[in-house]
């Protein structure tokens, strides 16, 4: 549920202005619906297991929510820039030299599968961070 919340999330910015999805609040803000579903799903996890969960299990589920979430979220991404709407990578080109006064070109801002595939396991490690402290508050054995 919570891959589904973030991509409805950006798909809502993203059809009010698309160049909304750009903005570093949207994009962040989004990662509050996998922080949410980690806890909801350990604690449901706990609940099903008669209220007892070790940090182990706490961890495994609420890491693995948020590996599905990321999932979802950079295939989006992928479908989004690459089917969807290929002008996003002009526009984010546009803004990014509009901002910075760098000049790069259209290939390096593609989302092809081998830099969404990086991004996906560089948000591993906020995501096991994250897992790490929610099973740290929610465990009980």
């Amino acid at each position: 549920m919570a891959g589904t919340a973030i991509v409805l999330y950006l798909l809502l910015f993203y059809n009010l202005d698309r160049a909304s999805i750009f903005n570093p609040l949207v994009f962040w803000g989004s990662l509050i619906f996998p922080m949410v579903g980690m806890v909801v799903a350990t604690r449901k996890l706990r609940e099903h297991q008669s209220g007892e969960i070790s940090k182990k299990e706490a961890i495994q589920t609420s890491f693995l929510s948020w590996v599905v979430a990321m999932t979802f979220l950079h295939i989006f991404i992928y479908l989004l820039f690459n089917f969807i709407d290929n002008g996003l990578i002009d526009l984010q080109k546009e803004m990014f030299e509009a901002s910075t006064d760098i000049k790069v070109k259209r290939e390096d801002l593609e989302m092809t599968f081998g830099s969404l595939f990086f991004r996906w396991a560089l948000m591993m490690i906020p995501g096991f961070l994250l897992s790490y402290t929610v099973a740290s508050f929610l465990k009980n054995k």
